[in-house]
């Protein structure tokens, strides 16, 4: 309390000062579910966070800024995971080939890359085993739905 917002906010507030700005001219900014990249836990983190700004004032205008803060990460990363199992779930069924099933699934999958950065697939035998005949993979990453021989 009682800090400098620069000092406090860092350099998550590069990305939001159009909304400082206006809250210290006197007008409220709320933001809800920014992505922020932050350095956390000794790695970049994706983050999400609803907040506000809202001029403090005084006789003389301005004064300071009420700043609170939710973090919404966790409900944020479950709704766009549970989208892509929507999303795989939607398309599975289109598949009329075990080849085809990895392809959509590759597909499918390589919109989602912050969740799964890369994909493998393996195509078995009955007995669980891969053999040289039908071993293939399927990578989604990058590259939409890649396939070709491991």
């Amino acid at each position: 309390m009682g800090e400098d917002f620069h000092r406090v906010l860092g350099s998550t507030l590069a990305g939001n000062r159009e909304a400082f700005t206006r809250a210290l001219a006197g007008e409220t900014s709320f933001l809800e579910n920014q992505r922020m990249f932050l350095d956390r836990n000794g790695y970049l983190e994706e983050t999400f966070f609803t907040f506000s700004f809202s001029p403090i004032r005084d006789e003389t205008g301005v004064a300071g800024l009420f700043h609170p803060v939710t973090e919404t990460t966790s409900r944020m990363l479950s709704e766009r995971r549970t989208r892509a199992l929507r999303d795989l779930a939607g398309r599975a069924g289109k598949a009329q080939t075990s080849e085809a099933a990895f392809r959509l699934a590759a597909e499918t999958l390589s919109e989602y890359q912050l969740d799964l950065p890369f994909v493998l697939f393996y195509l078995l035998d009955e007995q669980g085993r891969g053999s040289s005949s039908n071993r293939q993979h399927w990578v989604a990453a990058g590259e939409r739905g890649k396939s070709g021989d491991c």
